[in-house]
C-alpha cells in the first residue's frame, strides 16, 4: 500500500522534559508537522528519586490526542495510523483487571533508589556472562529495567498484573492488547535476536508472561478508550510503541561510519559499524543493515539546564540562553575555567554513579558567560573521550539532533574538541521522524523520512586551543579517578 491522501500517519514522543506529537501527509507537505506539546510530569526528589504520575501523563497525551482529532478533521482523512516512542526503563506494574498502574507515580530511568542492589546484579553478570545473555555488554547502572526488576524482585505479581513501560501502557489503552518494541525492553531482550532472555529474566524471578508480547504487527485502535476524544473523525490503527532512543536512530538515517549524538536532556553518542564491536562500557546493537556502538550518558542538556536554574538563578528559556550564548560567544577559550559536568555521576563510558561535578581554575574575573561557556566545553570533552574509548578510529562526520543541537555556539565547541564536521539536523525532532518512518514502513512501500542536514565545520583557532584544555580536562580527570581507587 502506497501513502494515500485520505490516510495520515501520526506520531507520540514521551520524553523526559516534553511530550509532542507529530503528523505527516505526503499529499500535505513533504515534511512532518508538529501540531503540539506538553510538558512531561516527570518529577525529581533527592536522593535519587524520579517518577512519572501517569494520570497526569494519560492527561497530557490526551489533549494532544484533542489535537489530532482536529487536525484529522479540518483535512477529512479516512484512517490514521499511529506510533509511539518513549522513555523506557520505568517500573510499572499494570493491573489488567483495573486497567491502570498499581500505583500513580511511575519510577523511570532516572530513578536511582535501585542502586543498593546493583553490585549484587552485575556480580551475576560478570565474566562476560551479560554477552551471553544480551549478545552485548550490559554496563553497571541504575538506569536499566533489569536493575529495577531485581531490586523489587520480592514483589511477586498476580495473575491479574503484567510489567509494561509507559509507551506500552498508552499503547494498550488505545488497542487493549499488551505488546512491545523490543527496543522498550532493552534490557532484558537478547540484542540480536530481539527475544527475551530467559536466563536473565530468572535471576529476577520473573517469566516471559510477566511481559508484553514483543510485536510489530499493526493493531486496530479502540474506539472507546480513554485517551481518544469522543467523535474521534476516523478510523485509527497503531503499532507497538519503541524505545526513544531506538526512534532516534531510524530517524537519522545513519550508514556504517558515521558517528552520531542525540543531544537531548541526557545524550546518547556512538557509531554505526558494518560489524558487530563488543566493548565494555558500550551496547552493541544489530541494526537492519548494520551494528551500532553506542553508550548514554547523563551529562547533556540536563546539566545546561541545572546551572541556568540553579547556578544563576535565571528562567530556563530560549532568551536566556540567546543572551548567554552572545556573551560566551566571543570569550576565548583559555580564558574559562574547566568544569566537571558529572551532578549525577556519570554512565558511558565511565559508569560511575558517585562521580561530582566542580569547577576547577575559577578566577575573580569570570563571569557568567565564562561559567556557561565552560558547562558546554566540559560537555563536548565528555563527548570526545567517549568516541575515543571506543575502538577503531574515530568517525569521520557525527550527526546530531535533539534540543541542545538547536545551539550553534555549541555546536561549534562540539566540533573543535571533536575535531569532525557534524551534520546537524534541521529538523531537530528526529525521533518522531524515526517513528513515522517504522510506521510507513509497516503499512506502506514508500521508502523511509529522510532528514536534511546541515553542516557544521570546525574551526581551525578553536581546535588549537581546545586540544590542549582537553589534555589538561583528561589530566585532572585521571587524578580524580586514582584518588578515589
Amino acid at each position: 500500500m502506497k501513502p494515500d491522501q485520505h490516510i495520515c500517519y501520526a506520531a507520540l514522543d514521551v520524553g523526559t522534559s516534553q511530550i509532542k506529537m507529530a503528523v505527516y501527509s505526503p499529499v500535505l507537505t513533504p515534511a512532518l508537522q508538529l501540531i503540539g506539546h506538553r510538558p512531561a510530569p516527570v518529577h525529581m526528589t533527592p536522593p535519587g528519586k524520579a517518577t512519572c504520575s501517569y494520570e497526569a501523563l494519560c492527561t497530557s497525551v490526551s489533549s494532544l490526542f484533542d489535537d489530532l482529532s482536529l487536525f484529522l478533521r479540518e483535512h477529512a482523512f479516512d484512517r490514521v495510523y499511529l506510533g509511539i516512542c518513549g522513555l523506557v526503563s520505568s517500573y510499572l506494574i499494570w493491573d489488567k483487571q483495573k486497567q491502570k498502574p498499581v500505583c500513580d507515580e511511575i519510577p523511570v530511568w532516572l530513578d536511582s533508589t535501585c542502586s543498593p542492589s546493583l553490585n549484587k546484579l552485575f556480580s551475576k553478570l560478570a565474566g562476560g556472562k551479560d554477552i551471553r545473555l544480551l549478545g552485548s555488554p550490559l554496563p553497571q547502572g541504575t538506569n536499566w529495567l533489569i536493575t529495577k526488576l531485581y531490586h523489587h524482585r520480592t514483589r511477586k505479581l498476580s495473575d491479574n498484573e503484567i510489567f509494561l513501560q509507559l509507551g506500552d501502557a498508552l499503547f494498550s489503552e488505545l488497542s487493549g492488547c499488551y505488546a512491545s518494541h523490543f527496543s522498550s525492553q532493552i534490557s532484558i531482550v537478547h540484542h540480536h535476536t530481539r527475544e527475551y532472555s530467559r536466563q536473565l529474566l530468572s535471576m529476577t524471578g520473573y517469566e516471559i508472561h510477566h511481559f508484553p508480547e514483543l510485536s510489530s504487527r499493526v493493531f486496530p485502535v479502540r474506539t472507546n478508550n480513554k485517551l481518544l476524544p469522543r467523535g474521534f473523525p476516523c478510523p485509527a490503527f497503531a503499532v507497538p510503541a519503541l524505545a526513544d532512543f531506538y526512534a532516534s536512530f531510524l530517524g537519522l538515517s545513519l550508514s556504517a561510519g558515521e558517528g552520531f549524538m542525540l543531544a537531548n536532556t541526557s545524550e546518547i553518542s556512538g557509531k554505526a559499524t558494518s560489524h558487530a564491536m563488543i566493548s565494555r562500557p558500550f551496547i552493541t546493537l544489530k541494526m537492519e543493515k548494520f551494528f551500532l556502538l553506542y553508550g548514554s550518558t547523563n551529562t547533556g542538556a540536563n546539566v545546561m539546564n541545572w546551572f541556568v536554574r540553579n547556578m544563576l538563578r535565571r528562567p530556563v528559556s530560549p532568551e536566556t540562553f540567546n543572551e548567554l550564548n552572545q556573551q560566551a560567544q566571543c570569550l576565548d577559550p583559555a580564558e574559562t575555567p574547566l568544569f566537571y559536568p558529572f551532578i549525577d555521576g556519570e554512565r558511558s563510558p565511565w559508569w560511575d554513579s558517585t562521580l561530582q561535578g566542580t569547577f576547577a581554575g575559577l578566577r575573580s574575573g569570570h563571569t557568567d558567560a565564562h561559567l556557561y561557556r565552560a558547562v558546554m566545553e566540559s560537555i563536548a570533552f565528555c563527548r570526545r573521550y567517549q568516541f575515543e574509548t571506543m575502538p577503531s578510529r574515530m568517525p569521520r562526520v557525527i550527526k546530531i539532533c535533539g534540543g541542545s543541537a538547536r545551539n550553534q555556539l555549541f555546536n561549534q565547541i562540539r566540533a573543535a574538541v571533536l575535531k569532525r564536521p557534524l551534520l546537524k539536523a534541521v529538523y531537530p525532532e528526529i525521533a518522531l521522524t524515526g517513528v513515522l518512518s517504522y510506521v510507513l514502513d509497516m503499512v506502506t512501500s514508500s521508502p523511509p523520512l529522510s532528514p536534511d542536514y546541515e553542516s557544521v565545520f570546525p574551526e581551525k583557532n578553536l581546535i588549537k586551543a581546545y586540544e590542549k584544555k582537553y589534555s589538561l580536562f583528561l589530566k585532572h580527570m585521571n587524578k580524580a579517578l586514582k584518588l578515589k581507587i
